[in-house]
């Protein structure tokens, strides 16, 4: 595992959400984050193959975040591990702490952290790739990197001093070295819907003090974006580097999924029907639908959705059985798309 992908890693863990009223709707648990960082488990990650520039998006929402035009090279994968299991580290963390790799052995530069249900720390970074030593960070005290859920629109200030030790591959201490206390902000200031390795969800857009901006999603999905020290968190930006991460459910290579390019209402199926029926449509980004039965007096008899709802595909369903036989009408409005179908009740 290269040190690169400790310091993505570390990127993302540096954020934190605090529930409040607002869009408290794209939230992400620790449950959720588990299934992307647990014992035992394993996640994909991807590099971005980098255009000259990308577009961030804005802060607040809800926006869409547009990344599907980034290539990427081919998944690897990486596996967590039980600090307990792992000779030469397990006397130096606590043994519940997880770590990651492509095996015990080849663990090098990568953190290790503790996920609970209400947060997560950190607790170090460790090694055992003597390249040519072995090199053992502590954070102190435990850097207490999330606070769940995460949700939009809070900030957190993080500090903590590292205690770095080099080992040789006697594990004797090579050198000792002090990190003065560092001090960094987490802004959760943008929500909405990420386009990015033929995926689509709703996200979280995280500005991390470390020169990173993350986009978090609550299906085992994250995206980092490197934007170097200059902090620019909006607009168009050079990227220094981009990493896709997902959990193992999600990253086959051929299993994509659809991203519906447009707003869409289907036609119900069954029709004519007897007494329910179902209606689809498709969103290309999150947004406030209504969904509406009128009969042919354009009188509205039913409201079937009314709400929030996230980018994809949907189906809502309608019992009838309390109408009489008719042809009605079925209306799908959002702020930017209005379309209207016949259905036919036939008892």
């Amino acid at each position: 595992m290269s040190q690169k992908l400790l310091f993505y890693i570390l990127l993302f863990i540096s954020l934190v959400g605090f529930s409040q009223a607002g869009h408290a709707q794209i939230q992400v648990s620790a449950s959720q984050l588990e299934s992307i960082f647990a014992a035992g488990s394993s996640f994909n990650f991807s590099d971005g193959i980098s255009p000259n520039t990308v577009d961030l998006g804005k802060d607040g929402g809800p926006n869409v975040y547009d990344f599907s035009g980034v290539n990427f090279s081919a998944y690897e994968t990486a596996n967590n591990y039980l600090i307990s299991s792992i000779p030469n580290l397990a006397s130096r963390f606590p043994g519940n702490a997880v770590t990651f790799g492509s095996s015990p052995q080849t663990i090098e530069n990568n953190p290790v952290f503790i996920l609970g249900p209400d947060s997560m720390i950190q607790v170090g970074v460790a090694s055992v790739v003597g390249n040519p030593d072995f090199t053992i960070s502590h954070m102190v005290p435990s850097e207490i990197i999330s606070i769940f859920p995460v949700i939009y629109g809070h900030s957190f200030n993080c500090s903590f001093q590292e205690y770095d030790t080099s080992f040789y591959s006697n594990w004797s201490v090579k050198e000792a070295n002090y990190t003065p206390t560092r001090t960094y902000s987490v802004n959760a200031d943008g929500y909405g819907t990420i386009k990015v390795g033929g995926y689509q969800f709703d996200c979280l857009k995280i500005q991390n003090g470390d020169a990173s901006i993350i986009y978090l999603t609550n299906a085992g999905l994250m995206f980092v974006v490197g934007i170097s020290n200059s902090l620019v968190d909006t607009g168009m930006v050079n990227p220094q580097y981009m990493r896709l991460m997902l959990s193992h459910a999600l990253a086959g290579v051929n299993d994509k999924i659809s991203v519906p390019e447009q707003y869409s209402l289907s036609q119900n199926y069954p029709n004519p029907f007897n007494p329910s029926t179902t209606i689809n449509f498709s969103l290309p980004e999150r947004t406030n639908v209504v969904l509406s039965v009128y009969n042919q007096l354009g009188e509205k008899v039913a409201v079937l959705f009314n709400g929030d709802s996230g980018a994809g595909m949907h189906n809502v369903s309608w019992n009838a059985s309390k109408f009489a036989s008719g042809v009605y009408f079925y209306e799908l409005k959002t702020e930017k798309f209005n379309s209207v179908k016949k259905l036919i009740l036939m008892k």
